[in-house]
């Protein structure tokens, strides 16, 4: 099985080319599912890097 790689909400926008904010809004439509949510009121979401670039991916080809 692959090794799991997480990557952070800024590093997911920097993937998508969008801003964190909008990462954030992505995960609450449903278009993007974090792995896991560090715990805390603020809790970072984390992301497998392989889903940020499928949904890249998939961005690019429909803009293309």
């Amino acid at each position: 099985m692959p090794t799991l790689m997480l990557v952070t909400t800024a590093e997911a926008a920097a993937l998508l080319g969008v801003s964190a904010r909008t990462v954030v809004r992505m995960v609450d439509g449903g278009r993007l599912t974090p792995t896991t949510k560090l715990a805390g009121l603020r809790g970072a979401y984390l992301f497998d890097r392989r889903d940020v670039e499928a949904l890249a991916a998939a961005r690019e080809s429909v803009a293309s």
